[in-house]
């Protein structure tokens, strides 16, 4: 899954610069009836114009169930 979503951001522009794999880590609370879940952390620069598209990806991807952007300043 995180391999997908690597491959978006770099066949739009962006680059990664480092992936974390957090592992499988218990919820704080459930979501979704899942108590367990993968993290992954990806730092990236990508054009803020093609966030939306990036979104999308989020949203419509049925194994991804949150999902968070953050902007370094």
């Amino acid at each position: 899954i995180n391999q997908q979503i690597v491959d978006f951001i770099n066949k739009n522009g962006g680059e990664v610069s480092n992936s974390d794999e957090w592992g499988k880590q218990k919820l704080a609370y459930e979501i979704q009836k899942q108590t367990d879940a993968y993290y992954f952390v990806n730092y990236f620069e990508f054009d803020p114009q093609n966030i939306d598209k990036l979104e999308t990806q989020y949203r419509f991807n049925e194994n991804i169930i949150r999902y968070n952007i953050l902007t370094k300043n």
